[in-house]
């Protein structure tokens, strides 16, 4: 019961940044306090486990690294990566784990590459495009939970 109401918070709080995403091009941090119950739920599973948050040392220091990745990728190529996408991968990366949020960013470029290579060749002013990354990270998650 725990883990099917902890993954579809993660899944209707990627739904709802995803709609706002498309929408605005812009994310609410608001949608963020959906996930404080899913936090709250992990941190329950881990402590009856014995453990904080069920993981061991080293999945601690994967998720560090993986999380102090992603923010010095966010510092770096500030004008290509919004603070949306940033603070949605840190969530994963809370929530999911290192090798889940991990197959789902791999996933989830892919999936921006070709079809963002595909728009490209259909059209001529595709240079300056944006493209809603949150929606592309919706569909890896899901088909990530499925797997």
């Amino acid at each position: 019961m725990f883990v099917l109401y902890y993954n579809c918070s993660v899944i209707v709080f990627l739904l709802f940044q995803s709609i706002e995403d498309i929408i605005n091009g812009k994310v609410r941090i608001l949608y963020f306090v959906l996930l404080i119950p899913a936090f709250i739920m992990k941190l329950m599973i881990g402590i009856n486990r014995k453990r904080m948050s069920g993981l061991s040392e080293m999945e601690w220091i994967y998720n560090m690294v993986l999380a102090i990745s992603i923010i010095l990728v966010w510092l770096i190529l500030r004008s290509f990566i919004g603070f949306g996408d940033v603070l949605a991968l840190l969530s994963l990366v809370i929530l999911l784990g290192f090798n889940m949020t991990v197959l789902c960013i791999i996933s989830s470029l892919i999936m921006v590459v070709l079809i963002g290579g595909i728009y490209g060749l259909y059209k001529k002013k595709s240079r300056g495009l944006t493209i809603p990354y949150i929606p592309y990270l919706t569909i890896s998650v899901i088909y990530g939970f499925f797997l």
